[in-house]
Parts: structure tokens; sequence; C-alpha cells
């Protein structure tokens, strides 16, 4: 029995929605290939960025590492920077504090010789004086000595002379002529009135002649304490810090109408009284009556130890620096050139920066490195403490006149202060 056809118009239907079937199939699945490569770009844009992200955060954990790190170099160098300074700064401390030890034990022991060769001279030339004056002494006493046997040997040949005539006249008397005795006793009697009379004008001259001597010594004495009191004054050398200007055991001349009337110059070697505690305690000196008063009166060197002797750098108002780019003072901003100085010897070891006040001067030794001057004293006070009051200033220095061979004119250096300009006191 053959199957039941369909009708043509249901077979083409059939065919018909099989074909959209197909087709919405066919247009179901390339749908669902191109959703499937779209999703596969996607995931691949995404995994790109996320490898991009974490590139990105990779290298931004790398620079922050790297700036960790250099941030941990530089502190590390900054502490090894700040080590080595301290390290520095310990090690220039050390030499500063060893230098101001060693420049105090050189001072305390320049203070000390400087003592001891004070004292040395001292009783050198009290020992002197004492001789000079025993030898006087010795001398005045054989001249009286002298003088006295003279008087006693003329009056004792005068009383035998006397005596003679008077045996003689009596013996001729005794033979029988009076007249001739009497003669004879004239003749001794005018003979002895002649001989008291030579003793009588001998005495005379020699009591014109002391007084004569008096009044020459007592001229020369008020001369000398005049001339010592007002104009000039002997003192000696007792130290190296002046070296080689003056030499130890040196006496100089001071001209004391300096600084009134006549005033003080820069370059100027001055003889002041300590300022305060400049000089070490001096112990008393033991002197003996003559020469205590050959000292008062001027005619030996002043040896009490509390006057000091230097240069003067700078007056009131001057602005003096150590140092220039030279290694040179300078005074008012004119660098000095000081031919004077020590040999081998620098302006200044010591820096410092200061204005003279008014009514004051800044004084230096020529041998600096030996030289207790007014640098040590200052003490950071810009010059007000290491400053030397005009007050104090005795005089001027102007001649050595002993030893002999070392006699010469100090005159001031015109050429290293002449082109320094004169400041205002403040």
């Amino acid at each position: 029995m053959s199957e039941p056809q369909e009708p043509p118009g249901e077979r083409r239907r059939d065919v018909q929605r099989r074909r959209e079937f197909e087709a919405r199939q066919g247009a179901r699945h390339k749908g669902d290939v191109e959703s499937s490569r779209e999703a596969r770009r996607h995931a691949e844009a995404e995994s790109s960025r996320e490898a991009g992200r974490q590139a990105e955060a990779e290298s931004a954990r790398g620079a922050q590492r790297r700036v960790q790190a250099e941030s941990r170099q530089q502190a590390q160098r900054r502490d090894e920077f700040e080590a080595r300074q301290a390290h520095r700064r310990q090690e220039v401390e050390s030499r500063e504090a060893l230098r101001r030890k060693g420049f105090e034990s050189r001072r305390q022991a320049q203070r000390r010789n400087e003592f001891e060769a004070r004292e040395a001279q001292r009783r050198a030339g009290v020992d002197s004086q004492e001789a000079r004056s025993e030898q006087l002494g010795s001398r005045l006493e054989a001249q009286r000595r002298v003088g006295e046997e003279s008087r006693l040997q003329t009056r004792r040949r005068a009383e035998v002379q006397s005596r003679e005539g008077t045996r003689r006249g009596g013996a001729e008397s005794r033979e029988g002529t009076r007249r001739g005795g009497i003669e004879s006793r004239r003749d001794v009697q005018r003979r002895g009135e002649s001989e008291s009379r030579g003793q009588v004008r001998h005495r005379a001259m020699g009591t014109s002649m002391l007084r004569e001597s008096a009044l020459i010594i007592g001229l020369a004495v008020l001369f000398s304490l005049l001339v010592k009191t007002w104009l000039m004054q002997e003192f000696f050398i007792p130290s190296i810090s002046m070296e080689n200007t003056l030499l130890v055991g040196d006496r100089v001349i001071v001209n004391k109408l300096v600084p009134s009337p006549m005033s003080l110059n820069r370059g100027d070697v001055i003889v002041f009284t300590d300022p305060g505690n400049w000089l070490p305690p001096a112990v008393p000196a033991q002197h003996s009556r003559l020469s205590s008063a050959l000292t008062f009166v001027g005619l030996l060197p002043n040896n009490e130890g509390n006057d000091l002797i230097k240069r003067v750098i700078g007056l009131p108002g001057d602005h003096v620096v150590c140092c220039n780019s030279g290694k040179q003072l300078t005074v008012n901003g004119v660098a000095l050139s000081e031919p004077y100085l020590f040999p081998g010897d620098t302006p200044s070891q010591e820096s410092f920066n200061i204005t003279v006040p008014a009514g004051r001067v800044w004084v230096m030794g020529d041998h600096r490195s030996e030289s207790g001057d007014s640098r040590p004293h200052d003490e950071n006070s810009g010059g007000a403490k290491g400053s030397v009051p005009e007050s104090l200033v005795v005089g001027r220095a102007i001649a050595v006149v002993w030893p002999v061979t070392h006699w010469t004119w100090l005159s001031s250096p015109s050429a290293t202060f002449g082109g320094v300009r004169t400041a205002t006191p403040k």
C-alpha cells in the first residue's frame, strides 16, 4: 500500500521552513563565531592591558626601589661626610688645643726666662754698683788717710824742728851769748809760724776742694733727677720679644715727652707700664741704699720688672687685621711690609680682626713667635682688652746706648706705615 503523498504546496513550505531554519542556524552559528572571536579579542586586549598595567606597576616599583636605594646611598654618603667633617673638626680642635698649650708653655717659659734674666742682670748690676761704690769709698778712705798722714808728718816735723831749735838756742845761751840765744829763738819761732801758716793754707785748700766737689756732685744729681723725671730715662732689656731690634742686655734711652706733648706714631718702639697681668708677679728685689739712690736719680736703669717694651702697630681708631691672602698685616686696609720682623717669623700665628678704641694703642713685639703682646691678651674682645691705654705709656725708645757695639738710633719705619690713612677714633 503506498504512502500518502503531501500536496506540492506543503512540500514547498516545508522546504522553505527547512531552509529558513538552516539559514537561521547558520546565522546563529556565524554570530556565535563572531561573538567568540570578539570575546577572544576582548580577552586578549584585557590581558594585554593587564600585562601593561603589571609592567607599569613593576616599572614603578623598580623606580621606587631605585629611589629608595639612591636615598639610602645619599644618606650613607651624608653620614660618611658628616663623620669625616666631625673627625676633621676634632683633629683641628686637638691641633689648636696643642698649639695653644704649646704657646702657653712657650709664653710661660719665656716669662720665666725673662724674669730670671732680669734677676741675673739686676744682681749683676747691684753687685757692680756695690763694687764701684766700695772702690770709691776705699779710694776716698785712702786719700783721707794720706791727707791725715801728711798733716801728721808736717806737725811732727814742725815739732822736731821746734825742739831742735830750742835745744840749739839753749846751747848757744849757755855758751854765753844772750843775743845769739834770743835771735835763735826768734828764728825758731818764725820757722814754726811759717810752717803753721802753710798747714792752715793746706787745710783751707782741702776744705775748699771738698766744698766744690760736693757742689758739683749735688748739681749733677739734681740735673740727673730732673732729666729722669721730665725728659729721658734709661731702661734695661730683659727678654727676646723685640729681637733683632733689641737684644737681651741692651740699654735704651726713652724720651718721656711722648705721648705728651709729642704724639705717638705707628711703628714707634714704646715703654709702657704693665696694663694688667701681662707679666708674672715680680719677686721683691733686695737693693742696697746706694743702688736704690742711683736708680732714683736716673744714674742706673730701672729694673723693677713692671715695664714692657713693644712696637706700636695701631693708633686709636685703626682697623688692624691679620692676615690677608699674602699673609700680611693690614691697617685700615693697607698691607704692611715689616722689615723689622725677626728672621723666619710670620706677621702673626694668630688671626685677629680688631679696631683700636679711643685713647689706646695696639702693640706687638718684633719677635712675633716669642712675644706676649696685645694678641694673646685681647681674648676676642675686638681690641678692648688687648690694647694699651695711652696713659700707661712711659715714653718712646730713641736709642740703644749700651753695650757700645750696639749703639744705634731707633727711628720709626715711615716706609712701612706711610700709606696708612688716619682713622677717626670711636
